[in-house]
């Protein structure tokens, strides 16, 4: 049910306070009314009960109409006031309303009604205009503090490309104030060669079309100021353009740091070119004289063997052990550097170099009591010699370094979004965690030669391989529980045809199989 109208009445006659009551009701207005008869009485009342609508007689014996509305005014701006004449003279007043809703019933009794639910729908649309233009202004306030708190310049000009609004950071990255700003043509704050380029991404804007892309402004210093610019432009009722919005964010940095980092990097690859070279000439230069080293000291051991005194066999042996490591390493390292070189790729079936490796293995296979088995493997796009090498190395070493159990090889592959990722688990002595990125850098070992055989070339070259495709290398291993060595390579390439090699998916629909190379 609706609230009742609190209506107070201003009469010092009882008889005229009910005749305006009665055409209250007839008017079927829902109110609650109270006459009062003085200034004290209307104030107290305003006051306490805060009327929604007064109705005054417009003569009172202590005061008059005109008085009770100045009040009314004070207490109650925007409580609608209604004056009921009497007389012809009465009426003929100028009514000052000040902003309040005031209406003069003059002489006809019977409008009293309507001029109350006139007033009040006054007073409603008043309210509501207020609230929406309290709520705008609350809109605006709070756009206001995100534009100017925002971390993006903000820049708005108009059909003649001149600025008509930009926030304090546009200004700040450029090094003015806003009001040197404003008003200008967006082209007083770059080179020619940036207005010969805006000159035509504003032709698009007129055409409607937003679009981002980098620029270079100049600052009031003279420097430049490299950010990117995301535009949009607007337009009027008529759909006749009306300027442009663009969102700026200051790359300089980020551009500096981007340069410096790809002159580094250009740096570091010249470097690591030159190393490259330095260690292919170096170690191709050192076989021939380590060569003829060699030849000697084997003839030495031919000729002389238990001839001398009882040390030098020992000795001459150890000379041709170390010429032997030597050749070892320095081919090793020749190997290592020629990773790195260009070569041809192409589709390659990882199961057809599997065979190959296992082959390259056998002597070792046999010896140790091996079992080397494979999942279904995939075709992937490498150079057919690096992939022979990364498995041979992966596999040689799960071979060599085994405890009192024959070792125990398998060799997976799963397909993941945009790689492979192959894996390669022994039951080997396993890996201490902490030594699980140092076993992957030129000549590292964790054990002694004695021990175990090898240059501590392999891995590294691995690592090099893989990376070189965009992959990654790493072990998961404990000590005394096996390793496990997992490796990525990219996909396919595009235009790679299905046909020209099995893929895992079509290998894996068949039963999966376990090639065994073994030794009984």
């Amino acid at each position: 049910m609706q609230k009742p109208l609190r209506i107070l009445i201003l009469e010092h006659a009882a008889a005229d306070g009910q005749l305006i009551e009665h055409e209250l009701r007839k008017s079927d207005i829902h109110y609650y009314a109270k006459r009062v008869e003085t200034r004290d009485a209307l104030s107290q009342e305003i006051r306490e009960s805060a009327p929604d609508l007064i109705l005054s007689d417009y003569s009172l014996p202590l005061f008059d109409a005109i008085a009770a509305m100045e009040l009314a005014k004070q207490l109650a701006p925007l409580t609608p006031f209604i004056i009921v004449t009497g007389s012809p003279e009465e009426a003929a007043f100028e009514c000052p309303k000040n902003g309040v809703a005031v209406d003069v019933i003059r002489e006809q009794l019977a409008r009293v009604g309507p001029a109350v639910k006139g007033l009040l729908e006054r007073k409603r649309f008043q309210e509501e205009k207020e609230r929406v233009e309290e709520k705008l202004r609350q809109s605006e306030e709070i756009f206001r503090r995100i534009v100017e708190t925002a971390g993006e310049g903000i820049w708005i000009i108009d059909p003649e490309d001149k600025a008509t609004f930009v926030n304090h950071r546009m200004a700040e990255m450029l090094g003015y104030t806003v009001d040197e700003m404003m008003g200008r043509p967006v082209f007083d704050f770059m080179d020619e060669e940036g207005r010969a380029f805006l000159r035509s991404a504003l032709a698009r804007r007129r055409q409607g079309i937003a679009e981002q892309y980098d620029f270079r402004f100049q600052r009031q210093d003279g420097t430049d100021l490299l950010v990117i610019v995301s535009a949009t432009p607007f337009f009027d009722k008529d759909g006749h353009y009306a300027g442009a919005l663009a969102m700026i964010t200051d790359i300089t940095d980020r551009k500096h740091a981007e340069q410096e980092l790809a002159a580094k990097a250009e740096e570091l690859a010249r470097s690591n070119a030159e190393l490259e070279q330095f260690a292919h000439i170096a170690s191709h230069d050192l076989k021939e004289p380590l060569r003829t080293v060699a030849s000697f000291v084997q003839l030495l051991a031919r000729r002389y063997q238990g001839k001398l005194d009882p040390n030098a066999d020992q000795y001459i042996a150890l000379v041709v052990q170390g010429v032997k490591r030597m050749q070892e390493m320095i081919q090793g390292l020749l190997l290592y550097s020629q990773v790195g070189a260009p070569r041809k790729s192409g589709p390659v079936a990882c199961e057809a170099e599997i065979g190959r490796v296992l082959a390259n293995l056998q002597l070792a296979i046999e010896e140790s009591g091996a079992q080397v088995v494979y999942d279904p493997l995939p075709t992937v796009v490498v150079e057919p010699q690096q992939l022979c090498h990364l498995f041979q190395n992966l596999i040689g070493n799960a071979l060599k370094f085994h405890g009192a159990q024959p070792p125990q090889v398998r060799v997976s592959a799963k397909e993941k979004e945009k790689e492979w990722l192959f894996s390669v688990r022994d039951n080997g002595i396993g890996i201490a965690p902490q030594y699980s990125d140092r076993i992957f850098a030129i000549f590292q070992r964790l054990h002694q030669k004695e021990e175990y055989p090898g240059t501590g070339i392999g891995l590294a070259i691995c690592k090099k391989i893989v990376e070189g495709y965009g992959g990654r290398i790493w072990v998961e291993s404990e000590p005394g529980k096996g390793s496990v060595f997992y490796f990525t390579l990219p996909r396919e390439a595009a235009g790679v045809a299905e046909a020209e090699a099995p893929s895992l998916q079509r290998a894996s629909k068949r039963e999966t199989r376990e090639t065994k190379s073994t030794v009984s």
